[in-house]
């Protein structure tokens, strides 16, 4: 608990904006993300990884597994063959969003 909540902090020193759109009622809720980067994954091999942001727990979609319909990244070589969407604690009117992503990369070019 000590480690997200430290976690949930830095995310605010260093954060982007992304938009998840809920396919029911196509509404935009918005989501902070700390700038990830990934240091080593073994090509041709599947590897799982976690992907934390903050949510404003006001937020009109609130994001769960039901409101994430999908996921991708901006890179042809990494495929996401599995993803699990879970809530944490809130603290401060943010609630700790945590995506747990399975992925298989196909190349090391970016």
């Amino acid at each position: 608990l000590t480690i997200c909540t430290a976690l949930a902090f830095s995310l605010f020193i260093f954060f982007n904006k992304a938009n998840f759109t809920e396919a029911s009622e196509n509404k935009e809720t918005g989501l902070f993300f700390a700038r990830n980067y990934i240091s080593h994954m073994m090509e041709n091999e599947t590897m799982s990884f976690n992907i934390f942001g903050l949510q404003k727990a006001n937020a009109g979609v609130p994001l769960s597994g039901e409101t994430v319909t999908s996921l991708a990244f901006d890179n042809n070589h990494i495929q996401i063959s599995d993803y699990k969407v879970e809530t944490g604690i809130r603290h401060k009117g943010y609630t700790l969003v945590n995506i747990i992503v399975d992925v298989r990369v196909s190349s090391d070019k970016p």
